[in-house]
């Protein structure tokens, strides 16, 4: 079952007859700013989502806050468990195969009887507007919870870190005592190093126009060659080069 949930894409949460969130997947949680362990055991009101699951298959109801939900409910009789998704309603074909995949599971050993809701809003709370456009974003992209300036944040957070980490090694390279520069798969030189602008007498922006020809002998170029082929094959997209020395020796 959590295997299950896990691998659907949509954002998912399965609770249980009091609402209170047995599981969630990653989408989920990447979406509410909660994380899975914080989502556990509450009420899906403490996270800021107001749902009825009363009611038949396509009745749409307006919630107070003026945003309409549209809940479809696979109707069994019992009413112990149900899945909630925030997908909508034209782009569900991988939850409908979870849903039938639990179905069979709950025929065959008498596993979970489930009933499911999909929205097509989500209630926002919080200072949201300033930041974000709700109202902008596709329902399936709709953030969840009320910690979605905490998310936001997060976000922010990761991007500055990202161009400390690039400035970092833009600065190793930069610096390195042996010759050496970055290269793109195709072999287009993005930067260099000090010790390559001396060793060569060009300068940087000399060597990005450069061919690795016109640099290395023959032997090395292959070399450097193969190098990219190599990191084509693990994934990398740069290959660094600080192997050649002024005269020619490794």
């Amino acid at each position: 079952m959590k295997n299950l949930i896990e691998s659907v894409t949509s954002p998912l949460l399965f609770l249980n007859k009091e609402r209170k969130i047995q599981l969630a997947n990653s989408s989920f949680e990447r979406l509410s700013g909660y994380s899975k362990s914080e989502l556990v055991g509450k009420n899906i009101e403490e996270i800021g989502l107001k749902v009825d699951l009363k009611g038949h298959i396509g009745q749409e109801w307006k919630i107070k806050d003026g945003h309409k939900l549209l809940v479809s409910i696979d109707c069994n009789q019992s009413e112990d468990n149900f899945l909630l998704t925030f997908e909508d309603r034209t782009e569900r074909s991988q939850l409908i195969e979870l849903i039938n995949e639990l179905k069979l599971r709950e025929r065959t050993s008498k596993g979970l009887i489930i009933r499911t809701g999909f929205l097509s809003k989500k209630v926002v709370e919080g200072d949201l507007t300033q930041r974000i456009h709700v109202e902008n974003l596709p329902s399936w992209m709709v953030p969840m919870g009320k910690n979605i300036n905490k998310m936001v944040s997060s976000i922010e957070r990761h991007e500055k870190e990202i161009i400390k980490s690039k400035r970092f090694s833009d600065s190793i390279i930069r610096y390195w005592p042996n010759e050496g520069s970055l290269f793109t798969l195709d072999g287009t030189r993005i930067k260099t190093n000090l010790c390559a602008e001396r060793l060569s007498s060009y300068t940087d922006e000399e060597l990005k126009n450069t061919k690795l020809e016109k640099i290395y002998a023959k032997e090395d170029s292959d070399k450097i060659r193969d190098a990219f082929e190599e990191c084509k094959k693990t994934g990398f997209s740069a290959c660094e080069v600080t192997s050649i020395e002024r005269d020619g020796s490794k």
